[in-house]
């Protein structure tokens, strides 16, 4: 198995880093972790509660051509 090396440059080996929901957000290393995550919002890493519905719009019927 090939270990692949983090883009941040450390040479360290990187992980799939994923939001609270379990989307992929980026591969990280230890060293920059942090710096990657402030690209994005301070909750992402949290589940949260919305009142918001999620309605299909009828037209997609869930296969891509």
């Amino acid at each position: 198995m090939i270990e692949k090396q983090c883009t941040c440059g450390s040479e360290k080996h990187h992980r799939n880093l994923y939001d609270g929901y379990g989307i992929y957000l980026c591969k990280v290393c230890d060293d920059c972790e942090h710096n990657k995550l402030n690209n994005y919002r301070s909750d992402i890493m949290d589940r949260y509660d919305t009142c918001e519905n999620i309605e299909s719009d009828g037209d997609w019927d869930g296969h891509w051509e």
